[in-house]
């Protein structure tokens, strides 16, 4: 008996050394691709539905990545801004606006920048239903005015910058009080929300500001279907 277990596991001793000893990656998806007429033989499995459906999930997830959405020190170069704090990837309920509501989101990531005039410029970034979160905070910014840290603001659908081509959805809205205004762009493409905002000292910087801003967060977000 001690004799054929010996030579058994002489026989299984090629196989791991070939194994372990090759270049190619250690992935049950790829290792099969080009195999030895052996190893086909023996152990390889056709491709099946399962295996094809696992790695189109796997190449979607990467498309879908908020961060490849948000707004970077080149794109803002024209801005004249400095990053305000490390970007987060706390996923938001609501944003403030009228406590719009947004649906949960499986991914996402939230940066601010600050002007030299004391302007900030917020982005928040998100994967879930894009076009559909768009329509909510649509709706809800009826309530026509809110309160932020004890300052009223009240909701001018009619201070906006133009939704650019190429998205699925858009939306723009500002937001007045007598000490600052918000003008804010929230943009839908596939399953990515992108919200940009700008608070500053007067309606007008806000709203210019936005309408600089526009192409560019566009550009950012259509690009991840490119």
């Amino acid at each position: 008996m001690r004799r054929v277990q010996a030579l058994a596991g002489a026989a299984v001793l090629p196989v791991l050394l070939a194994t372990a000893c090759s270049d190619r990656p250690n992935d049950l998806y790829t290792y099969y691709d080009d195999p030895s007429p052996e190893v086909t033989t023996q152990v390889a499995p056709s491709p099946t539905a399962a295996t094809t459906a696992r790695v189109t999930t796997t190449t979607a997830k990467r498309v879908s990545d908020p961060a490849a959405a948000a707004l970077s020190a080149v794109d803002l170069a024209a801005e004249e801004v400095q990053p305000d704090g490390t970007p987060t990837t706390a996923v938001l309920a609501a944003l403030p606006d009228c406590a719009a509501p947004l649906p949960s989101a499986t991914d996402a990531v939230a940066s601010t920048w600050r002007y030299a005039s004391g302007s900030v410029l917020r982005q928040y970034v998100a994967v879930h239903g894009a076009a559909a979160a768009v329509d909510t905070i649509k709706g809800a910014l009826t309530c026509g005015a809110f309160t932020v840290d004890g300052l009223r603001y009240e909701i001018d659908s009619a201070a906006k910058a133009a939704v650019p081509p190429g998205v699925d959805a858009g939306h723009s809205w500002c937001a007045t009080n007598p000490r600052r205004s918000t003008c804010t762009l929230a943009l839908a493409s596939a399953d990515v929300l992108s919200v940009v905002s700008v608070e500053a000292s007067t309606l007008a910087r806000a709203q210019a500001a936005i309408a600089r801003l526009a192409p560019v967060a566009a550009g950012k977000l259509t690009s991840l279907n490119d």
